[in-house]
């Protein structure tokens, strides 16, 4: 669908963002947003507008600022939603295409008094160039090669005495500062990603005991002269050198994380003549705001004459940008197109989950859970190993691939085109071959194909290297003479998307062909972050980053001014004289495992008869069983033996509800190990559920914490829990924290850390684990659906458990599901009724989505319980189903 459809004005926002354009009400005058901490150290941050000329005000009052453009936050590729959609509740969108108008005036002298002039209106960047060709964050290409700009170097020619005497400051802003400095009578402020630090008619000055003019400049015109060249007028800056960082070339394709060989094979240098870099793709150049300094294209500034002599000419003072108006056109999820949309009338969204959001053309695939999809005797490892599932890609014999044609954020629910099946032995399924089969879908059931990268609008691509480019094997790392010379004029192997069409991805290359591919016919380049990679260049090295999950940070948006173990009787664990740690409840004597074990013997467990705590040997499927570091000496032993005894007095749950109960072993071979499991609290979406963590006391504790491995069965139902299993809490030094949130070898113990696992992760609403998503949008409308998926993950981890326990838990896993798992029964009907069950606190209903994909998983939990015997089932089965048919009907009618 293509429709245009006129926008909205947004009403008075909550909050400013960075570079957001504003008038303010009372004056008319006009700026962008600079939000920066409080020098005070108050809560809220300081908000002030820069100017056109580069000067910053503090408005008396924001309410007296009004939003008018967001083109600095409306590059390719931004996710959006609607101003107007202060809850947060409905779709997002992604810009497809921006459109920029720009006033331009020329501005007065550092030191003068005359008014600014206006030059132009309605001026087209294309028109238009910067101080300097490259800015911070551009794609180049030099012969073969692709790379980010990191650092724009420039030389600087500054005239005194009217032009009586000139020199040339060479890289004037290298070297981890600046050479020169602003001399004028105001503090002038700009985006530093756009705008050259330097530029024609700026008064400068050097620092106080320099010698740059002195000893380092070149002089061109006359000569230096003691106390009277300390300040003067810029009148040319030139590009000297551009740090950039190569990122793939076309002969060898995507230079992957750690392949020496590949960025040792002779790419151009790190530090090159800029002026031999072409542009390939410019976020900065597409993003034009207030305060940028600019030239239209034809002005030059110098020359050289027939001796070649460089004959410096006294350049004018650039044009500023005084207002901007910017329109976009938008993709919603619901496969509206928008044309022309005011950036005002729109929000950058941050919070976009990659997970359940689906935007129409990804490919996607159906998971259908059952038995053959997790089965166990497809399973390699130990019940602790969560890498061997299988991934979407690695089913297509049994799932089905599609296209998405629209998503239902509020149904949480997707209209789907699926592929007829990939012939055997075929990569994917053909793009050429989709079925009349049209469905309407739970996103639960669905995954992104990550086999293709997850090809996306606005991505840069490139195509693979071909055998014959590549000497045969395709992982050449020479690149040749000839080859450089070819590519040099060829930008046909590199491009970004544009469009995904009936599961082809249309690129438009760098050559300016467009053309539509298939998803294995280019790679996806992940393009880092700038921020760290000018110090890793310097250094020699490139550090290794792990997937960006969200889309990096919009660098247009800127504005800143210029302006050892202590084994052994006599040592505690930490190589301390201190014996005890200060640990409360723990008497100073002698207990032996046999000790320990008699006393939770006493325990009979209640009418479950499993013990809370116990002592017994070590199973073979723990995680930490191969590590065989384990600590040594009295002082060792002394803790462990004082941690079990206060796991067996103080773990929390009741025995005979099942409620919020903790359990957990301890073996006698391999002290050094434990395993918890632990029932989701009443009212969370882990209600019920059993999950299971692996502990090992390091050697060298409790000067360090233990170590956390949790049993995810390849499923990530909470922000804390990774799929890897690792716990992310602070008392783990495994996530950010201070003071008491932290590891302390004098208070902190075992049984603080299950309890903080159990009350702190496995919490009502799982989403707001994350910082800043309390009170965000983002909050707002991702905190519902997180939930619904973590009910829906918890049921699939009963699954897995009943079919594979881990060891020393089975009676544990049966005995518990035969008590409760009628009450799990009970509350998926009554989510599936609607029955006054919510998620989260404002009481919102379940989405159609969240019953369509808890309907696909009732029977097998219905027949996994029956199977053990539990308690009152049968009631269910005909009642399910016919909850079952009712959604079925709503969603094929």
């Amino acid at each position: 669908m293509d429709d245009v459809v006129e926008a909205v004005p947004a009403p008075y926002p909550r909050y400013f963002d960075n570079a957001d354009l504003v008038e303010f009400k009372s004056t008319g005058a006009r700026g962008l947003v600079m939000v920066t901490p409080d020098g005070d150290g108050d809560d809220e941050p300081l908000l002030r507008v820069m100017l056109a000329d580069g000067t910053a005000v503090t408005p008396a009052d924001l309410h007296d600022l009004t939003v008018v453009d967001r083109g600095c936050s409306m590059s390719r590729t931004q996710i959006v939603t609607l101003a107007a959609d202060s809850g947060g509740g409905g779709q997002v969108g992604v810009v497809m295409g921006v459109s920029t108008e720009l006033d331009l005036i020329r501005m007065p002298q550092d030191d003068g008094d005359e008014t600014e002039a206006v030059v132009a209106r309605g001026v087209s960047p294309g028109e238009l160039r910067r101080v300097t060709r490259l800015c911070l964050g551009d794609l180049v290409v030099s012969g073969p090669w692709l790379g980010r700009v990191v650092a724009v170097y420039v030389d600087v020619d500054v005239a005194f005495d009217g032009g009586a005497a000139v020199c040339r400051v060479a890289r004037a802003n290298a070297d981890g500062g600046n050479k020169l400095l602003g001399a004028g009578k105001r503090e002038r402020y700009s985006r530093v990603f756009q705008n050259s630090v330097y530029y024609p008619g700026q008064r400068v000055g050097v620092p106080r005991g320099s010698s740059v003019f002195e000893k380092e400049a070149t002089w061109l015109v006359g000569g230096w002269s003691p106390g009277r060249h300390t300040r003067g007028t810029v009148v040319n800056v030139e590009m000297a050198d551009a740090l950039v960082y190569w990122l793939a070339s076309a002969e060898l394709g995507i230079i992957a994380d750690g392949d020496d060989d590949a960025r040792a094979a002779a790419p151009p240098a790190c530090v090159t003549n800029a002026n031999e870099l072409t542009v390939f793709h410019s976020d900065a150049g597409g993003s034009w705001a207030v305060g940028d300094r600019c030239f239209f294209l034809q002005n030059t500034h110098s020359s050289s004459d027939d001796d070649g002599y460089v004959v410096v000419e006294m350049g004018e003072p650039p044009m500023c940008v005084a207002d901007a108006r910017t329109s976009v056109d938008v993709l919603w999820q619901d496969g509206t197109r928008q044309r022309g949309v005011p950036s005002a009338s729109l929000l950058p969204f941050a919070g976009l989950d990659y997970e359940q959001d689906f935007f129409p053309g990804e490919v996607v695939v159906d998971v259908i859970y059952d038995d053959g999809v997790y089965d166990d005797d497809d399973a390699t490892g130990d019940a602790d190993d969560d890498d061997h599932y299988a991934t979407a890609s690695e089913e297509l014999d049994l799932e089905r691939v599609g296209i998405v044609r629209s998503f239902n954020c509020k149904d949480r629910t997707a209209h789907v085109s699926w592929f007829k099946p990939a012939a055997s032995g075929n990569e994917e399924p053909s793009a050429e071959e989709v079925e009349c089969h049209d469905e309407i879908v739970s996103v639960y059931h669905l995954e992104k194909y990550d086999y293709y990268n997850n090809v996306f609008y606005g991505n840069i691509v490139v195509r693979p290297p071909s055998p014959e480019s590549s000497g045969g094997d395709g992982k050449s790392t020479q690149v040749t003479t000839e080859y450089n010379k070819k590519a040099a004029a060829d930008l046909s192997w590199v491009g970004q998307v544009v469009d995904l069409c009936d599961g082809y991805v249309q690129v438009k290359w760098g050559d300016g062909s467009t053309s539509e591919v298939l998803r294995h016919e280019i790679d996806f380049l992940k393009v880092p972050n700038i921020d760290a990679l000018e110090q890793e260049i310097l250094n020699g090295n490139r550090a290794q980053e792990d997937p960006p999950q969200e889309p990096e940070a919009n660098d247009n948006v800127n504005v800143a001014a210029v302006s050892d173990n202590g084994e052994g009787d006599g040592d505690s664990a930490d190589g301390s004289d201190e014996e005890d740690y200060g640990v409360e409840g723990c008497a100073d004597e002698d207990l032996s495992a046999e000790k320990v074990k008699a006393g939770a013997d006493s325990n009979d467990g209640g009418s479950l008869h499993f013990m809370q705590f116990d002592v017994i040997q070590s199973p073979s499927d723990h995680h930490y069983l191969d590590n065989k570091e384990q600590g040594a000496g009295t002082k060792w032993m002394k803790r462990v033996q004082k941690e079990w005894k206060i796991l067996e007095n103080n773990l929390p749950g009741q025995i005979t509800d099942f409620a919020d109960t903790i359990y957990v072993r301890a073996f006698e071979d391999r002290m050094d190990l434990l395993r918890v499991a632990m029932v989701g609290a009443v009212g969370t979406p882990y209600q019920d559920g059993l999950f299971f963590f692996d502990l090992q006391l390091p050697p060298k504790y409790p000067a360090v914490p233990p170590l956390v491995h949790y049993h995810s069965f390849g499923l990530n139902l909470n922000p804390n829990l990774e799929v890897s299993g690792t716990v992310c809490i602070s008392l783990l030094d495994t996530y950010d924290g201070e003071g008491v949130e932290l590891w302390s070898p004098a208070m902190s113990t075992v049984l603080q850390v299950v309890v903080s696992i159990q009350a702190l992760v496995l919490t009502a609403e799982p989403y707001y684990n994350e910082p800043g998503h309390e009170g965000s949008i983002m909050g707002a409308r991702n905190a519902l659906p997180y939930a619904e998926n973590a009910y829906l993950l918890s049921l699939q981890i009963m699954l897995h458990l009943l079919r594979r326990p881990p060891a020393g838990f089975e009676e544990l896993v049966r005995a518990h599901f035969r008590r409760r798992g009628k009450f799990v029964l009970q509350k998926c009907a009554a989510y599936l009724r609607q029955d006054g069950c919510t998620f989260d606190a404002e009481e919102r209903p379940c989405s159609e989505g969240f019953k369509l994909a808890l309907a696909g998983v009732v029977p097998q939990l219905v027949e996994a319980f029956t199977n053990i015997g539990a308690e009152g089932c049968e009631e269910f089965d005909q009642v399910l189903k016919a909850i079952k048919s009712k959604l079925d009907h709503r969603w094929h009618a």
